[in-house]
C-alpha cells in the first residue's frame, strides 16, 4: 500500500494496521481486493494468504491526555507495545482496545509501518542526545573517517613507530560506558543487512615493512559497483579465488532489524571496537583489498569465505516518560557496554543465532550467505557472479 515497501521470505507472516480513510475517498467500501506482485522472471508466480481482516471505526485516542512511564533493558518495538497493551488494562476508556489501533490514533498516523517508525524515533531519542561523534574518537575531521575506511590516512600507510594511535586507547577508556554514533560515511549509508566488516591485507606493527595479517579468509571476488565512492570507479571487478590474494584477515559484527536493539543502538560501538581498537591499535591490522573499501555494509564489501566477529553485551535500564505538555523524554541508564568473541568467532554463525531470535529475517541471512560464503566455495560464488556478466568461469 502506499508509502510503505514490504519484502516477505517464503512462509514469513506480515500483520498490517491500516488507516483506510487516507487511501481511499467515497461515499461506501464495496469490495477489497489484493492484487500479489511477485518480483521475479514470472510475476504471477507464488502464493498468499490473507487471514483475520477486521474493519473497525478508530476512535479518539484514550492515551493523550494521559501521564505515564515505563522501563526496559532494549527499548524495542515489541516491548513498548506490550509495555502499551499493560498501560491500557488499568486506563480507563482504554480496557479491550487494541493497542495498534491505540497506536494509530496516539501518533496520528496511517499503516503499521509508520507506527514503527514513531516508536523507533522515541527510543532513539534517548540515545542520540548524549551520542558521543565517532569522529572525536580521531580526533580529526569527518574527511579523516571516509579516508580510514577506505584504507587511507597515515594510520593505515605509516609503520606503527611512526605514527601514534595511543589516542585510540584514551578513548577507549573514555567512553567505555557511552553510546557511540556510527560515523556520517559513504561506507556505513545503506546497511540493509545489519551487518559490516572490515577487511585487511598487511600489518603495521610488525618490523617487516611488508608484513602481513593473521589469515583467516579467501577473498572470492569484489565488484566495485557496490562500492562506487571506495573505488572510484562506476563499474568494474576483480576476481580472486584460492587464496591469490596472499593473507587477508576479515572480522565483523551484526545488529538487529529494530533500532531499540541493544546491538543496534551501540552499533558505532562495535565499530570502533572492531575498526580501531581490536584490528589497528592492539593488532596492527590496515590497508585493504585494491578498489575495495577497508570497512563497510557486507553488502559493499569483497564476497569472502569468512569473518570472524565480535558482539556487544549491554547492561542498561531504558526509562521512557510521557505527558500530554512535553510528550516523550526518554532517558538510558548505561551500566557496562562490554564486547565479545561471539560464539564460534564466526560472522555467519552469529547472524544464524540473530535470525533464530527473529532479529533479522531469512531474506536478509540468504543474502549473506552470498557475501559469506563459506569454505571452499568461492569457485560456485565466482561462477554464478561471472554468469551474471555473460562469462564462464572453470
Amino acid at each position: 500500500y502506499r508509502g510503505t515497501e514490504q519484502t516477505y521470505s517464503i512462509n514469513e507472516v506480515q500483520k498490517y494496521v491500516i488507516r483506510l480513510s487516507e487511501f481511499f475517498h467515497g461515499e461506501d467500501f464495496k469490495y477489497l481486493a489484493f492484487i500479489q506482485d511477485n518480483d521475479s522472471s514470472d510475476r504471477t508466480t507464488g502464493v498468499s494468504t490473507y487471514s483475520n481482516i477486521e474493519f473497525t471505526e478508530i476512535a479518539q485516542s484514550c492515551l493523550k491526555d494521559e501521564n505515564f512511564e515505563f522501563s526496559f533493558d532494549e527499548c524495542t518495538i515489541e516491548n513498548f507495545v506490550e509495555e502499551v497493551e499493560d498501560l491500557m488494562t488499568a486506563t480507563s476508556g482504554c480496557v479491550g482496545n487494541n493497542a495498534w489501533l491505540e497506536l494509530l490514533a496516539f501518533f496520528n498516523v496511517n499503516s503499521k509501518p509508520q507506527i514503527e517508525e514513531r516508536i523507533g524515533a522515541v527510543c532513539t531519542s534517548g540515545y542520540k542526545k548524549d551520542y558521543v561523534p565517532f569522529d572525536s574518537i580521531a580526533g580529526k575531521h569527518v574527511q579523516f573517517s571516509n579516508e580510514f575506511f577506505d584504507g587511507g590516512t597515515t594510520w593505515n600507510y605509516e609503520h606503527a613507530s611512526n605514527v601514534d594511535v595511543n589516542r585510540i586507547e584514551i578513548m577507549n577508556a573514555k567512553y567505555s560506558n557511552k553510546a557511540i554514533g556510527m560515523p556520517d560515511v559513504h561506507n556505513f549509508k545503506q546497511c540493509e543487512l545489519g551487518a559490516a566488516m572490515c577487511c585487511y591485507v598487511a600489518n603495521r606493527k610488525s618490523n617487516d615493512v611488508d608484513a602481513d595479517p593473521e589469515d583467516n579468509s579467501d577473498a572470492c571476488y569484489m565488484d566495485f559497483s557496490e562500492a562506487q565512492e571506495s573505488s572510484h570507479v562506476r563499474d568494474g571487478y576483480s576476481i580472486y579465488g584460492n587464496g591469490v590474494e596472499g593473507s587477508l584477515n576479515c572480522h565483523g559484527f551484526a545488529w538487529g532489524n529494530d533500532v531499540g536493539y541493544a546491538d543496534n543502538a551501540f552499533k558505532g560501538n562495535s565499530l570502533f571496537q572492531v575498526a580501531m581498537y581490536d584490528s589497528l591499535y592492539q593488532n596492527g591490522f590496515s590497508e585493504e583489498l585494491p578498489g575495495a573499501p577497508m570497512c563497510g555494509c557486507v553488502e559493499q564489501m569483497p564476497v569472502v569465505t569468512k569473518a570472524s566477529c565480535t558482539k556487544v553485551v549491554v547492561d542498561q535500564i531504558v526509562s521512557v516518560k510521557y505527558d500530554a505538555i512535553t510528550e516523550f523524554n526518554v532517558s538510558v541508564d548505561i551500566r557496562s557496554i562490554i564486547h565479545r568473541r561471539c560464539d564460534n568467532n564466526d560472522l555467519s554463525s552469529h547472524y544464524e543465532g540473530l535470525l533464530r531470535q527473529g532479529k533479522v529475517t531469512q531474506r536478509a541471512k540468504d543474502h549473506l550467505d552470498t557475501r559469506l560464503v563459506g569454505e571452499g566455495n568461492c569457485p560456485d560464488a565466482i561462477r554464478t557472479f561471472l554468469a551474471g556478466k555473460g562469462f564462464s568461469f572453470s
